[in-house]
């Protein structure tokens, strides 16, 4: 209860899951924090005034409070707050203060693949009619980074954060050295938006965004251990126009690019930065247009993800032009690589369809997101090259493993002709056992050659002949 009585955000939510179930599992995670000792996160403000931004930062969820304090009656009309990572204070402070839907923060934490596991079950979704009292959506994607160091993480790992993230080796089992190229891993991810509308002509909007990797991780036994990485390929590239103004170009030499450590830094660089003075004017129409530098670093990190798989998709198709000698062990852990990415390409698809669902974008939907369309296209290319894998991979199985299996029955036949030496030897040698002249010395043991020797051409001359009728 805050102190007048009333009940706070958090104690709304909690109250409200029997009326809205996907609510639960958010109930349950503040409730019941996953690490203790975490920062609280952070959060910042953007204020579009005339044809500036500016930006200040919130160290805690108090500080927050006061500058909502003194915001009334203040001349900026229009509002883009940033929060980097779920902790109660944060969501508490601008629960309370706009009172927004919950369930952007039920979405926000969620980030299974499929519908239920063990330990987890999935978060329901809503009716597309269902009504929204603000507009908010939340877009799904992956950041790609290369592990500085030589020992491979074979236990899965997750992010040091209120909203554990799984990290994934992204890397074959079967194509790298493990002793001296950095290991690439693939870390899920969610960005979300919500914004409304004011009375007075404004909007405030709000961006939550996942914090960084650091350089450390928590194991499967939830312990801490040091993790330094840095972004696959350097990170995904600068989606702002080249500059031709030279002049312009020297004035502005010491803007190197965003910094690519945080998507909350990103999106306040590319504001303060880039955003042209067409942008802010159009910004201060539309709450939605505040997202626009959020959705193509978002798209851009597909752009990451695809191009790494279709990398790998070659990598694969390389090797296997060296058909001869190739190990059985090899093709099985190439079959199984293939069965992988084809998992987690599905995976992909589900999510980029559920990310542009939630921005009212369905397949037959006319849009012009061209980026989404443009991942929609390179995914569903990358799906199509693994599918043609599939099948070559396992025919090359199947070859080698008759191919061994025609050796082992060389191996068999052989065996066998020598069998066929051994056995009229050994029993005309019984015969002959019976003692009397015929013992080795003796004067007939000549007999047992006479007899022996014509018993053994005759059965390796029927052997012969029988082999031959079977093959013809």
């Amino acid at each position: 209860m805050t102190a007048n009585g009333q009940r706070t955000y958090i104690e709304a939510i909690e109250s409200s899951c029997s009326r809205y179930p996907d609510l639960v599992k958010l109930s349950r995670f503040f409730q019941h924090p996953r690490w203790p000792g975490l920062p609280p996160g952070r959060a910042a403000v953007l204020e579009f005034r005339g044809g500036s931004v500016t930006r200040f930062d919130f160290q805690s969820a108090e500080k927050l409070n006061t500058y909502f304090s003194g915001i009334v009656g203040d001349s900026c009309d229009c509002r883009l707050y940033l929060l980097e990572d779920l902790s109660k204070q944060f969501v508490e402070a601008f629960g309370a203060h706009f009172w927004m839907d919950p369930f952007l923060f039920a979405a926000h934490e969620n980030s299974t693949h499929w519908t239920a596991t063990k330990f987890d079950y999935a978060l329901p979704r809503r009716l597309p009619s269902s009504d929204k009292l603000d507009p908010s959506f939340t877009l799904r994607y992956y950041e790609v980074v290369k592990l500085l160091g030589s020992e491979m993480e074979k236990e899965s790992l997750k992010t040091v954060s209120n909203v554990h993230r799984k990290i994934e080796l992204g890397d074959l089992s079967h194509s790298f050295d493990h002793h001296s190229q950095p290991k690439t891993y693939v870390v899920r991810r969610n960005a979300s938006f919500w914004s409304r509308d004011r009375e007075d002509g404004g909007w405030d909007a709000l961006i939550v965004v996942d914090p960084p990797i650091g350089d450390s991780a928590l194991t499967s036994s939830s312990q801490r251990k040091h993790w330094p990485n840095v972004p696959y390929g350097y990170g995904y590239v600068d989606f702002t126009p080249w500059n031709s103004d030279n002049e312009r170009l020297a004035q502005q030499s010491a803007i190197c690019g965003p910094p690519r450590k945080s998507i909350l830094d990103d999106t306040a660089w590319y504001w303060m930065n880039k955003a042209s003075a067409e942008q802010i004017a159009e910004v201060r129409k539309d709450a939605l247009i505040s997202s626009i530098f959020l959705k193509k670093i978002v798209a851009s990190n597909w752009n990451v993800l695809l191009e790494f798989v279709w990398a790998k998709l070659s990598d694969f198709e390389r090797e296997l032009r060296y058909v001869e000698g190739t190990k059985l062990n090899y093709l099985a852990e190439t079959l199984a690589d293939v069965n992988l990415f084809r998992r987690r390409l599905s995976w992909y698809h589900d999510e980029v369809e559920m990310s542009m669902r939630s921005m009212g974008i369905t397949p037959d939907s006319v849009s012009d997101d061209e980026d989404g369309k443009e991942i929609r296209s390179r995914l569903q290319g990358c799906k199509e090259k693994v599918e043609s894998l599939t099948p070559i991979v396992t025919g090359m199985l199947n070859v080698r493993q008759a191919d061994i299996s025609m050796r082992e029955t060389r191996l068999v036949s052989k065996l066998t002709l020598v069998a066929l030496v051994f056995i009229p030897l050994s029993f005309t040698a019984s015969i002959f056992s019976m003692g009397g002249g015929f013992l080795p010395g003796s004067s007939q043991f000549w007999v047992y050659f006479a007899v022996a020797v014509p018993i053994t051409l005759i059965i390796l001359a029927l052997a012969w002949w029988l082999q031959g009728k079977s093959i013809i």
